[in-house]
């Protein structure tokens, strides 16, 4: 019996012989009746993977070579105490792998890959392996890019992990980009990922033939291997319309990290009133509210105090690798990019204070004391510079964005910045400043200090509400009325939308802050957008409150998945009122996204299985919506770079906030294994839908195939990890392996139709 039949036979009881999988679950399966085909230790020590073996074929010496499936994880490595590298998985039965590549079926505006391992011999001495794929005859002018690249290892260190993440410091092939390793001893199994796009309007439909060459030393002597696999190219199309989409937060960045050191990062109390930074201050004494800038490109900087960090958005010469970045999300649909406009990167605040004072620290003083009416200061007069944004709307049409998110209120370390230009103030001039001369002077000390840690507006909150937003919005209108027509075009002919947006704030000061924005926007130049999730609290089941909270307040909606959604997914009921909800929206030409950020589970995070990112998007398609969102797109966090491979940016939790890697000054940068199958998860949902319209696949198929989509938490109080940080949530562990069986099954089924 070949491959293909033996995997439709055996789909049901998940048992997919094919795969091997590093850090999954030594468990039955919930939808398995025999043993598992693969699994984690129950001292988590080793992975055992029973999978198709041919006894009788000896390895060869050098090195062995499989294929598998994008959505499994072949290989990571625990860092030993002398921080070596240890394969994470039962390396004897790697070597004997024999699992050929099997053909992909590509549609036009599809992405297909397939991962290529390398096993080696550790005592062979192999070196400088470097592959690259050619098409066979005139399959290199067929229209479709072919890739074969490195999936790279990333360094990540959890204090907590689960079952199926481990705790401590772990290599998992993430990054895929380059096509040479140097040193194979250190990981001895290296992924590969081969992969076909056919994103042109010149792709031929037919088989064709491509050779993936292998190049390295052995024993110092060049050698070359020839892999032969083929591609079936189909006559359907995927339309990557709008009406289902992929969207995630953008920042642009220049370079791969943030500089967070002790002189910029915030001090840890919340309160910060009164706190002066003396003038020339060392960098690297502890930062306080008030700093120094001598170049006017500083206010660009949303999380530093550095020329080179702006955004680089900001920089022309950046504009062809940017637009490569989120080419990805625009053969997804996306439709948004969030405006960072809380530490000014694309908006300057500047406040001008008319009472005189006798000195710098009499005047720092006051301006950074927020322990009063800070927001209603008669003495103080705000405006507004949106030079940054004009670049912006530049950036948003150069990439293909059709809408603006602009933030309204935020809690946390992107605080809302303002400058002062001394010579604005009466009694203070810069000339005092002496050969310094700072033009302006930064007060960063607006954190942590609208919202309190239960989600309640703070006295300060509703003096921004109340005082600043009206002000904030009405320049935010000025701005947009005085925009020609053309700025406010895409290259498509489309128009620009600009919506205010919340970010998981709770409904009274989303409400608070509709009705100031509702009685200045007369024309209606603006609509409302909101992440619902964390402290926006329904009752789900409620239908009267859903209606409220999820029809009436907002234009476009972007579900949280870890509250509302898999509480949903846990009762019928509650699933049936999200969908009517989802429909009641889509009567009223209202957009649902579904999306997941941290403490989310099921995810696409590093150390996540990387099934995993098939979840969101098919479960957006089960209930209706309109597409999935992801926080975040690009890395923005500490030391989250591809200068080192090492993520140390969410230690506490299993999980990271980016899509895209970032190099250093964006030379280069390259896509996770996770974006790839967030793209492959979509296409499958378009494919379903052209299926369905030819009559390909039925209704009832179609309901059958996403019943099997559900919330894969069975195991309680197992773990040391919540998934989620609130204590009114249950604890649970998610039974990963279950979410293997849900995607394998839905794509084998697929398969069979035809996608």
């Amino acid at each position: 019996m070949n491959l293909k039949k033996r995997l439709i036979n055996s789909f049901l009881i998940f048992g997919i012989i094919t795969c091997i999988l590093a850090s999954s679950l030594s468990v039955w399966s919930a939808f398995t009746k025999r043993s598992p085909f693969f699994g984690t230790s129950y001292d988590n020590n080793y992975v055992v993977n029973e999978i198709e073996l041919d006894s009788n074929k000896p390895a060869p010496h050098n090195f062995t070579i499989f294929y598998g499936d994008s959505m499994y994880n072949y290989a990571n490595y625990k860092l030993s105490a002398d921080e070596t590298p240890v394969f994470n998985g039962n390396f004897a039965s790697l070597r004997k792998t024999n699992n050929p590549w099997k053909e992909l079926s590509l549609w036009q505006n599809d992405r297909k890959s397939q991962q290529m391992v390398m096993v080696f011999d550790m005592n062979a001495k192999i070196s400088n392996v470097t592959v690259s794929i050619q098409g066979v005859n005139e399959a290199s002018n067929n229209g479709v890019e072919a890739k074969i690249n490195v999936m790279n290892f990333i360094l990540s260190t959890k204090t907590i992990g689960t079952s199926t993440i481990p705790e401590g410091t772990t290599y998992f092939p993430d990054k895929i980009g380059g096509n040479t390793v140097v040193n194979p001893q250190i990981f001895p199994v290296q992924p590969f990922l081969v992969s076909f796009s056919s994103y042109t309007n010149k792709v031929i439909a037919r088989h064709w033939n491509y050779n993936i060459i292998i190049q390295y030393l052995d024993n110092g002597v060049y050698k070359t291997k020839v892999e032969k696999v083929t591609l079936l190219v189909s006559d359907k199309t995927i339309n990557p319309t709008s009406d289902f989409s992929f969207n995630a937060m953008t920042s642009p960045a220049t370079l791969a990290t943030y500089n967070f050191n002790a002189a910029n990062i915030p001090p840890t109390q919340t309160t910060k009133s009164g706190v002066v930074t003396p003038l020339n201050k060392p960098d690297d004494e502890v930062a306080n509210e008030i700093r120094d800038l001598y170049s006017a490109n500083n206010y660009f900087d949303w999380m530093t105090h550095h020329d080179n960090y702006f955004p680089s958005y900001l920089d022309d010469k950046y504009a062809d690798i940017l637009k490569n970045n989120y080419s990805y999300m625009m053969q997804m649909g996306a439709q948004y990019a969030y405006a960072p406009i809380f530490g000014n990167s694309i908006m300057r605040v500047s406040v001008k204070n008319k009472k005189n004072y006798e000195t710098h620290n009499k005047y720092f003083e006051e301006m950074a004391d927020f322990s009063g009416d800070w927001f209603a200061n008669e003495n103080f007069e705000f405006s507004f510079d949106f030079n940054g944004f004009d670049k912006y709307l530049e950036f948003v049409k150069n990439n293909g964005f059709t809408k603006i998110y602009i933030p309204t209120i935020t809690r946390g370390s992107n605080g809302l910045k303002f400058f002062y230009n001394y010579d604005n103030n009466a009694g203070v001039s810069s000339a005092s400043l002496g050969s310094n001369n700072a033009l302006y002077n930064i007060v960063s000390a607006v954190k942590d200090e609208f919202i309190d840690g239960y989600g309640n507006i703070t006295n300060l909150g509703t003096s921004y509400i109340n005082n600043f937003i009206p002000q904030y919005f009405q320049a935010v209108l000025n701005y947009l009325e005085q925009l020609s027509d053309e700025q406010k075009t895409t290259a498509s002919g489309s128009k620009l939308e600009f919506y205010y947006s919340f970010d998981e704030t709770s409904f009274e000061i989303d409400q608070a802050i509709i009705e100031q924005i509702n009685q200045i926007d007369e024309n209606k130049l603006l609509k409302s957008h909101a992440y619902l999730g964390w402290e926006y609290r329904v009752n789900i089941d409620d239908s009267d409150d859903l209606y409220q909270k999820f029809v009436e307040q907002f234009d476009d909606i972007t579900i949280q998945q870890r509250e509302i959604v898999v509480n949903a997914l846990n009762d019928e009921t509650r699933l049936a009122n999200l969908k009517k909800i989802i429909q009641e929206r889509k009567k009223a030409n209202k957009i649902t996204w579904i999306y997941s950020s941290w403490n989310n589970a099921p995810a696409t995070y590093i150390a996540s299985l990387p099934s995993e990112a098939y979840w969101g998007m098919l479960i957006a398609e089960k209930l209706g919506a309109d597409g999935f969102t992801r926080f975040a797109y690009e890395g923005y966090r500490n030391s989250i770079t591809s200068d080192g491979d090492v993520d140390n940016s969410a230690t506490k939790e299993p999980g990271d906030s980016y899509l895209m890697y970032p190099t250093y000054y964006l030379q280069n940068t390259m896509p996770s294994i996770r974006l790839f199958n967030i793209q492959e998860a979509y296409n499958l949902v378009k494919k379903m839908r052209v299926l369905f319209a030819n009559g390909d696949l039925t209704e009832a198929s179609k309901i059958q195939l996403l019943s099997y989509l559900v919330n894969p938490k069975t195991f309680k109080n197992t773990s040391n990890y919540m998934f989620a940080n609130d204590k009114n949530l249950e604890i649970k562990d998610v039974d990963f392996a279950s979410i293997n069986g849900m995607i394998e099954y839905l794509k084998i089924s697929l398969t069979n139709k035809g996608a």
